[in-house]
């Protein structure tokens, strides 16, 4: 189980492409822009951390890891 979601993942679950994703993350590193997902930039890679952006979009972490609440 990981704690992050690639832009790929992140891009299916909030209902946008991964290239908008893209598009977001460039703005905001360039202070022109907002992401509305927090972010992280590794080298070349962007990751989105699970538990915040999962808060944000209103699903609960622990319904879709199988985990009884």
């Amino acid at each position: 189980m990981t704690a992050t979601y690639n832009t790929v993942e992140m891009a299916e679950r909030s209902g946008c492409s991964a290239w908008l994703l893209y598009k977001l993350v460039k703005q905001a590193e360039e202070g022109t822009g907002e992401c509305p997902f927090p972010f992280i930039r590794l080298g070349t890679r962007v990751v989105f951390p699970k538990a915040p952006c999962d808060r944000i979009l209103g699903i609960e972490a622990a319904l879709d890891e199988g985990v009884e609440t």
